[in-house]
């Protein structure tokens, strides 16, 4: 029963911390990071791993904390505290391992029953689940818009920086306008957000190898500089980047499509931040070297992720939302062009 990978990663963090002089502090910690996600943090950066904790400490909370990221055992378990629904409904509606729940939520229960943070937690999760399923995106790319983002992918996939080197990531952001609509006819007070995006400029001078990138924040100034003068309707809404891969069965074992841990993350400090514009949604560019030309027209695997060909490069381009608490998520997101691409 108590042998899931989850349950195995949450005892391995718990023997780590057992005889630690601050285990109750890196408990309740710990408890907190379960039940609000890794993203929903309430007061910074949770379980800073301490020194004299057994080494292979923060590789084994980083994979447990990964798996809670997989599961919907926050939003069941802030189910099961809000309104106090019974446990076999919890693991019928959330699809909760059994020994997962049992071993987790007595965790919890134990740790939190006296905690003043409990009911700032369970908040910022209802704001959370709010905004993802009631809150709709629709990102529309303007023709030149998606052109500057081809061409930047493109660019960096076909002429390396140095002589004999191979691709790099490219960068940029998505500069366009927002609009709100709200659902007059919905209880639940839905709302759809169409953000029209216009222009995409890559970053020059961004530092970039084959599988990573760092923005700057000069080239941010002279973004703002040009937009303030001629185009102040426009604001940073987005950002994109690309993944270069040597082949598509590369691409496909590395799942490149998908944001890494790192994006996550930068996506994710940069919302908080604010210092780099109102940024609602990511878009992941795949780029790949085919055998030989082959003419595929777009096609949608998803509202959100769709591919085509340009001669003999296979393009993914896949967006996620960025949420209010610089959490992720895919749902109730839409990928669309005013003119459809060939």
């Amino acid at each position: 029963m108590a042998n899931s990978k989850m349950y195995k990663c949450f005892k391995e963090v718990t023997d780590c911390i057992e005889e630690n002089e601050d285990y109750d502090e890196i408990r309740r910690d710990l408890a907190r990071s379960i039940l609000c996600g890794p993203e929903l943090q309430t007061k910074g950066k949770i379980l800073q791993p301490k020194s004299e904790l057994r080494r292979g400490f923060k590789n084994k909370y980083s994979a447990f904390l990964s798996l809670i990221r997989q599961s919907q055992l926050p939003e069941a378990l802030w189910a099961h505290y809000k309104y106090s629904l019974p446990k076999a409904k919890i693991l019928q509606n959330y699809k909760i391992n059994k020994s997962d729940w049992h071993v987790l939520e007595k965790f919890i229960s134990d740790t939190l029953a006296n905690d003043d943070s409990l009911p700032q937690i369970l908040a910022a999760i209802q704001h959370h689940a709010f905004e993802e399923n009631n809150i709709r995106y629709e990102v529309i790319f303007d023709e030149k818009a998606m052109d500057d983002i081809l061409i930047a992918a493109t660019e960096g996939y076909l002429s390396p920086k140095k002589q004999g080197g191979t691709y790099y990531e490219t960068f940029g952001v998505c500069l366009g306008t927002m609009t709100n609509i709200q659902n007059a006819r919905s209880n639940t007070k839905s709302e759809k957000r169409i953000i029209h995006v216009s222009k995409c400029p890559p970053q020059i001078s961004s530092q970039a190898s084959y599988d990573r990138f760092k923005p700057m924040d000069e080239s941010y100034a002279a973004l703002e500089k040009v937009r303030k003068h001629s185009f102040p309707q426009f604001s940073i809404v987005g950002e994109f980047h690309s993944h270069p891969y040597d082949n598509l069965a590369d691409l496909r074992d590395c799942r490149g499509r998908k944001n890494s841990e790192k994006d996550a993350k930068r996506w994710a400090w940069a919302k908080k931040s604010g210092d780099y514009g109102d940024l609602h949604f990511a878009l992941v560019v795949a780029i790949t070297q085919l055998r030989k030309k082959r003419a595929v027209g777009m096609r949608y695997l998803t509202d959100n992720h769709l591919c085509f060909n340009i001669e003999d490069l296979r393009v993914h381009l896949s967006g996620t939302r960025i949420l209010s608490s610089g959490n992720l998520s895919e749902r109730n997101l839409k990928i669309r062009f005013s003119k459809m691409m060939a």
